[in-house]
């Protein structure tokens, strides 16, 4: 683990050396970083576990701090695009997917498993360029992460289906919506009754003037509230992005950000290394004209509904292309899914 840890941070040094160096997204280098050493590259690097869980760590921390971006009273600002822009792009996006799987002859679970893989996109990587360009603020960037917290919110039931297809071959509709309902509970607890207990916390470790121990009880934090969630089957990555939003509205938000940030760079790189690890350029080479037609229709498609879904709530022209061109690619989710 210490060789790959070690091929791992020179390769993705190297890749945003490159990167930096013609101005292009430091993204692409831990793309092509993870493409090169991985098993489908030169083989030096494989997809062990130990990788995977830092990558996955990095996700964890970046909705965190995302959370601290958006307060609570910021998504209830933002609820219509969140559900109704949001539930509209996954459930029409995955509706269209499912379909073509369907009729393509796979039965109907396995079809709606293979169409949420394309509603979803990438948080990390929409969440990261916007914050590099400046946009995450903007009325398209919003309306982005809007999409994106329900496309989380979707992952819990593909998840459950996935689940119960693995365990009985078949989905349950009740262990779904037992899933769902600990979501709700979840949420409606931690927004409740997490915000005075945690400020009260915060407040009490800064009155120790230890920088260490507020970063610590930070991560803890962090850490706690994606596992405890998941031991009741709610989605890790909701759990910390739930907990980012009420420390967001505390008044230690900016110093959490700034004691974070080295962490959430570090982990959310190799996560994107992990991702070029799957890149399996014999395959491209073998099929790509297949490739470049489904890509194609996806990314298309995706763009032209999401663009037809703005202009009927009312957004700008400029707007709803910004946030269509945005959210057109599928994500690690995807991925994930399908795996």
């Amino acid at each position: 683990m210490a060789a790959e840890a070690f091929i791992l941070v020179a390769s993705s040094a190297l890749g945003v050396l490159v990167c930096a160096r013609f101005r292009v997204p430091v993204i692409l280098g831990y793309l092509l970083a993870g493409a090169v050493v991985g098993p489908h590259g030169a083989g030096l690097v494989g997809d062990t576990p130990g990788v995977a869980f830092l990558a996955w760590l990095g996700v964890l921390f970046l909705l965190f701090t995302i959370g601290l971006e958006f307060s609570l009273a910021s998504l209830r600002s933002a609820r219509r695009t969140v559900l109704l822009a949001g539930g509209l792009q996954v459930t029409l996006t995955t509706a269209v997917a499912a379909a073509g799987a369907f009729l393509a002859g796979l039965e109907l679970e396995a079809a709606l498993v293979i169409g949420g893989a394309p509603s979803m996109s990438s948080t990390a990587l929409v969440a990261k360029q916007l914050a590099d360009q400046g946009e995450l603020f903007t009325h398209h960037g919003r309306a982005a992460v809007g999409i994106l917290l329900f496309q989380e919110l979707a992952t819990l039931p593909f998840l459950t289906l996935v689940g119960a297809r693995a365990a009985t071959g078949s989905p349950e509709g009740n262990s779904l919506v037992a899933a769902l309902g600990w979501t709700t509970v979840s949420f409606l607890v931690i927004g409740l009754f997490g915000r005075p207990v945690l400020h009260r916390l915060l407040g009490f470790v800064a009155r120790t003037r230890s920088n260490e121990l507020l970063l610590l009880t930070t991560i803890l934090l962090a850490l706690g509230s994606g596992f405890g969630l998941h031991a009741v089957g709610v989605p890790p990555l909701l759990g910390a992005f739930l907990v980012g939003m009420i420390l967001g509205e505390s008044d230690f938000r900016f110093q959490i950000q700034d004691d974070l940030r080295p962490f959430r760079e570090t982990l959310l790189g190799l996560f994107f290394v992990t991702v070029g690890m799957t890149i399996d350029s014999a395959v491209i080479l073998a099929h790509w004209p297949v490739l470049l037609v489904t890509c194609s229709f996806l990314v298309l498609g995706k763009v032209a509904l999401l663009v037809l879904l703005g202009l009927l709530l009312g957004w700008t022209r400029a707007m709803a292309l910004r946030t269509a061109v945005i959210l057109a690619h599928s994500g690690e989710f995807g991925l994930l899914l399908l795996t």
